[in-house]
């Protein structure tokens, strides 16, 4: 079986039995349809829900490959709060309902910004730890170029990897720039 070098998930974990384009088929059509779903019957809570579990399940996939991957935990985590929000359950308690509804949606704006502001303080954190090491950090103004040089020799396709390999001082203030932003918070 073509699966048999993959690990999958727990979410996805049914796709052992099947070939990976007919579980790649399955997630695909099944995450489409209740999102369709979703967007016309947005007071099932339960439709929401699959529409979670359908991209925990897109997400499975890709960390079963062996990527090790930040890009979708945001995404995965909002859509979740989302699948949880309250439904409106009648007009005689409006401002109850809609305060609920709300706080979910403050909650999701809250946990976003704690994800970047953690990523902040974990650059922070080992460009520290590297520094006191003597081993080449982010306080140096060829870290960007060096990652990327490292990156591009071991395969990946990076645009504008040349670029900024070329221009270390233009990487590494885009790479402040980032970490200012994640830090905001």
């Amino acid at each position: 079986m073509e699966n048999a070098n993959l690990v999958y998930l727990w979410p996805v974990y049914w796709m052992h039995y099947l070939s990976r384009g007919m579980g790649l088929n399955i997630i695909f059509i099944f995450t489409l349809l209740s999102a369709t779903l979703a967007l016309a019957l947005p007071n099932f809570r339960i439709i929401r829900v699959a529409v979670a579990y359908f991209y925990l399940c897109q997400v499975s996939v890709d960390y079963a490959e062996g990527n090790v991957g930040h890009a979708s935990h945001a995404t995965l985590w909002i859509v979740i709060i989302l699948a949880l929000i309250p439904t409106w359950r009648s007009r005689q308690h409006y401002r109850i309902e809609r305060q609920r509804v709300l706080n979910y949606f403050f909650f999701g704006q809250v946990l976003v910004a704690f994800f970047y502001f953690c990523s902040g303080l974990w650059k922070i954190g080992t460009a520290i730890t590297q520094f006191a090491m003597g081993e080449h950090n982010a306080f140096q103004f060829d870290a960007v170029s060096r990652i990327l040089a490292e990156r591009l020799l071991v395969g990946y396709d990076h645009n504008a990897g040349p670029f900024f390999i070329s221009h270390p001082i233009l990487g590494w203030l885009g790479f402040w720039a980032l970490l200012m932003w994640n830090l905001r918070y």
